[in-house]
Parts: C-alpha cells; sequence; structure tokens
C-alpha cells in the first residue's frame, strides 16, 4: 500500500491526530458499505501483544456486522494503535490502558476514544499457555475477559486473592 501510515509516520503526533487517521482509514476501506457507524475494540496487553475486533452498524441502524480488513490494512490500524497507546501511556495524567474503544460516526465524521484498564486481561495475557492456572481457566471466563466489558464486577476471581498488588 502506497504511503501507508507505518511508511510516512510523523515523529510525534497528537491522540487526535491519531484518531483523524482512524476515520480516514475508515471512510477510504469502507467506502463501498453503506454504514452509520464502525466500533473497534482494542486490546493491548503489558507485554505489548495486540489485536482489534472491529465492526459496523448498518445505515438503517438495524443490523451490525463484523468488518474484516485485508492484510495490509489490518498492519496499517495496528501500527496507528500501537501508537495511540505510546503516546497516551506517556501523557501527563492519563492513566494507562489496555481496553479502548474506538467510535467513528460516519454523519458527522466523528472519531472519538473510551479506555480503560482491566487488570483481569493483564492477569490472563501474563499466564503461560502451558500453565496449571490457564489449563484450569473456565473458557466462559477467559472469553469474558476477551471482551470489550470484561468479566462483571461481582465475579468470582480467585486469581485477584493471589496477586501482589
Amino acid at each position: 500500500m502506497a504511503n501507508s501510515y507505518s511508511e510516512c509516520a510523523p515523529i510525534y503526533v497528537s491522540e487526535k491526530d491519531l484518531l483523524n487517521l482512524v476515520a480516514n482509514f475508515i471512510t477510504k476501506e469502507l467506502k463501498d458499505i453503506d454504514f452509520s457507524a464502525v466500533v473497534i475494540d482494542i486490546f493491548i496487553s503489558a507485554r505489548r501483544s495486540h489485536s482489534f475486533v472491529a465492526s459496523y452498524i448498518s445505515a438503517d441502524g438495524l443490523s451490525q456486522q463484523n468488518v474484516r480488513f485485508g492484510y495490509e490494512a489490518s498492519s496499517e490500524l495496528d501500527s496507528i494503535f500501537i501508537d495511540l497507546h505510546e503516546i497516551m501511556s506517556n501523557g501527563a495524567g492519563i492513566p494507562q490502558w489496555n481496553k479502548a474503544r474506538v467510535t467513528f460516526l460516519k454523519d458527522s465524521n466523528d472519531c472519538s476514544m473510551v479506555h480503560y484498564m482491566d487488570p483481569d486481561f493483564d492477569w490472563l495475557e501474563g499466564l503461560d499457555p502451558e500453565s496449571h492456572e490457564y489449563l484450569q481457566l473456565d473458557v466462559n471466563e477467559e472469553l469474558g475477559i476477551l471482551t470489550w466489558e470484561g468479566l462483571p464486577k461481582w465475579h468470582p476471581r480467585p486469581w485477584s486473592e493471589h496477586r501482589q498488588r
């Protein structure tokens, strides 16, 4: 992809600049789809492994579909999200986050983001997949942690009792 973000990334950009890049990216990549909004959930662990899940809401608001970007497009978004995480983690007064949700509204061409730190996600991402603790984890708990919402506040967390704070 000529002139992709990763090929011409500026040395320093702001959160607003990066969200504008995401808005431009979405507009370009989904130009043939009639949608009202796009939601992208971003997950970045302390080990810097990362992933994102994107979906769009149809223009009539009646359906939501997953978006599958090609390899080059996904790589470009990955680069933007990693830079966004880095900039915000070093920003004064902004706590580090491991889950973020970017929402793009087509009508207003507005891209916004909310984020938070999910300690369960950090715990899960820190586990060795071969460990007894990981193998004992219920698949529904793992899937719950790997969503934007995470586990409900009332859910028991035996792992947090053993964690040092």
